[in-house]
C-alpha cells in the first residue's frame, strides 16, 4: 500500500502557537506506524476562517515518537524517517519526486510517500 505524509498547519491551543504537524492520508493496515496515528478534527486556524469552506474536517495525524501526547511536528522528520526504515517501510522517493516536481499542487506540503513493504507480495 502507498501512503502520503504531508505537513499541515495546526494551532496548538495549549501553547498558543502555530505549528506544522504530520498528516497521513490513511492508517496503514500493517506495521507499527498505525499505533502512532490518531484521528482529529483540527481547530480553525483563524476566527476569520469560514468553517463551511473546509474541504475536510477530520484527518489522520501522526503522534510524536518522543512524546505521544503531542502530534509529530515537521522538525521530527529525521526521527520519523529512521522509524519508518527500521520498521519495514520504504520511503518512495520516485513517487515523492514526481509529485513535488509536477504542476499538480496539493493543498498540503508533501513530505513523502511511503510503502508498507510488509504488504508487498513476494516475487520469489
Amino acid at each position: 500500500m502507498l501512503y502520503v505524509i504531508t505537513a499541515i498547519p495546526y494551532f496548538d491551543r495549549q501553547n498558543k502557537r502555530y505549528i506544522k504537524i504530520m498528516k497521513i492520508n490513511n492508517i496503514p493496515q500493517r506495521g507499527p506506524l498505525s499505533q502512532h496515528i490518531t484521528h482529529i478534527n483540527p481547530p480553525r486556524l483563524s476566527p476569520f476562517e469560514d468553517p463551511n469552506m473546509r474541504t475536510s474536517s477530520c484527518v489522520y495525524v501522526i503522534r510524536s515518537l518522543s512524546n505521544p501526547a503531542n502530534y509529530m511536528e515537521v522538525d521530527e522528520t529525521p526521527d520519523l524517517f529512521a522509524y519508518l526504515l527500521e520498521n519495514g517501510y520504504t520511503i518512495n522517493t520516485e513517487v515523492t519526486r514526481i509529485f513535488q516536481k509536477s504542476n499538480i499542487k496539493l493543498k498540503d506540503d508533501i513530505l513523502c510517500y511511503i510503502q508498507d513493504d510488509m504488504c508487498t507480495p513476494s516475487t520469489a
